[in-house]
């Protein structure tokens, strides 16, 4: 039998879920998915499109251990230029933004129980 404590992780998690099921009914994902099945039609688009993804990888990789430098930063710049010449490409960012700037808000929402405590004035 579930106690208290765990009933409440439950319902968390169990809300968390509904969340993620919004997330996948939403306009904003349909059209990310769009964006993305459009893209892996372009072959020359979709191969840089890995190539970026990639790179980035690399990159986060190397700014966590600290052995990022400058030449690492122009490199990835290049990247990113080479995938703005790809309207496919440019298409699927577009529509990651708009699911991001979702998924900031619904962050927000979920903190704001802990940004009210930090504020406590007490």
């Amino acid at each position: 039998m579930l106690d208290e404590e765990d009933l409440k992780m439950t319902n968390i998690y169990a809300s968390a879920h509904e969340v993620e099921k919004a997330v996948r009914r939403s306009e904003e994902f349909s059209a990310l998915k769009n964006a993305y099945e459009a893209l892996k039609l372009d072959k020359e688009a979709f191969t840089q499109f890995k190539e970026l993804q990639k790179n980035q990888i690399e990159l986060r990789k190397k700014q966590f251990t600290g052995d990022i430098d400058g030449k690492d930063l122009v490199e990835f710049q290049e990247e990113v230029k080479k995938a703005a010449r790809f309207p496919s490409l440019m298409k699927l960012e577009s529509k990651e933004k708009a699911l991001a700037e979702i998924v900031d808000e619904l962050n927000g929402i979920m903190f704001k129980p802990i940004h009210e405590l930090y504020q406590d004035k007490g």
